[in-house]
């Protein structure tokens, strides 16, 4: 299988865990025709970590940007891909990885993608899924089948340029998701295709808060349903930080709506997002409703 695929890396002060996510992928069954890291602003080493591993590999590129003072969340991470992309040299490739730098995948990362896009002709966006290490073992970073993790996707090109490209905003990664289904694309994570998280996001308590209260505020930003709101807030309370993380969220979520900021998501986009969530919920109610059934029918009279 040809090395049929560009990769591009935005990187801001990444010195801890850059050379893992360089050797995970100089290790690839199948390496990329082209991989573009861009260092965007780093304060610390990133840069000459990235030169002393890349040294004999060619087809590796470093490209810097200066430090940004006004930086958007999220936002700026998809303008340092672009930039990437914008200093492509190969053009005959058929997907466009996007790679963060705090990452090690398995040898067979995008051979295994490869492989379901061959199988599947209208898969548009494909991911593995992101694990953390905790108390010794493998802690899977939660996420629905259909959401591709931003952290490694992998865009087949007709899709990419055909909901063109990322949007430079917060929530961008749930919105090429949608835009892709939008146009017949289907998306899609694999559990199975196992990648190590080094840093997660807002490691620390406060971090962890403040991710949630942008996740609800991404929530509203992007026409989520109230009640899938309500009910992806409640889901969280069980997850780190418990409790206190869902209601952080549902505050992001009403925040943005008394503040009245304009959707991301509007017209036929946000029905999708809203039609999809509600098949959703009708899932989830329909396997409750079976499992009470089962349980009542096992009573003993």
């Amino acid at each position: 299988m040809k090395n049929r695929y560009v990769l591009v890396t935005p990187a801001r002060d990444e010195e801890r865990f850059i050379a893992k996510t360089i050797q995970s992928v100089i290790g690839q069954t199948i390496v990329p025709q082209e991989w573009i890291i861009v260092n965007d602003g780093s304060v610390d080493r990133t840069a000459e970590v990235v030169r002393e591993h890349i040294e004999g590999h060619r087809w590796i590129r470093l490209i810097e940007l200066s430090d940004r003072k006004q930086r958007k969340f999220g936002g700026a991470i998809v303008e340092a891909f672009n930039h990437g992309l914008r200093n492509l040299r190969a053009a005959d490739y058929e997907f466009i990885s996007k790679l963060d730098a705090d990452l090690s995948l398995p040898p067979n990362y995008f051979e295994f993608l490869f492989q379901k896009f061959d199988e599947n002709p209208r898969l548009g966006i494909a991911s593995g899924c992101t694990f953390i290490r905790r108390g010794g073992r493998l802690v899977w970073e939660r996420a629905y089948k259909n959401h591709t993790r931003g952290a490694m996707k992998v865009y087949r090109r007709e899709c990419f340029e055909g909901m063109d490209g990322l949007v430079a905003q917060l929530g961008w990664d749930v919105i090429d998701d949608f835009k892709a289904q939008a146009s017949g694309w289907e998306t899609r994570s694999f559990r199975d295709l196992v990648v190590i998280h080094h840093r997660p996001m807002g490691a620390s308590g406060k971090g962890l808060i403040a991710g949630k209260i942008r996740w609800g505020e991404i929530q509203y930003l992007l026409n989520y349903h109230p009640v899938f709101a309500f009910g992806s807030g409640l889901y969280r309370m069980f997850e780190r930080p418990y409790i206190i993380g869902g209601l952080a969220m549902w505050y992001g979520y009403l925040r943005s709506s008394l503040d009245g900021k304009a959707r991301i998501a509007s017209g036929e986009l946000g029905e999708l997002v809203r039609r999809r969530q509600m098949e959703r919920l009708k899932g989830v109610v329909t396997a409750l409703a079976s499992l009470v059934g089962r349980h009542r029918r096992g009573r003993p009279m």
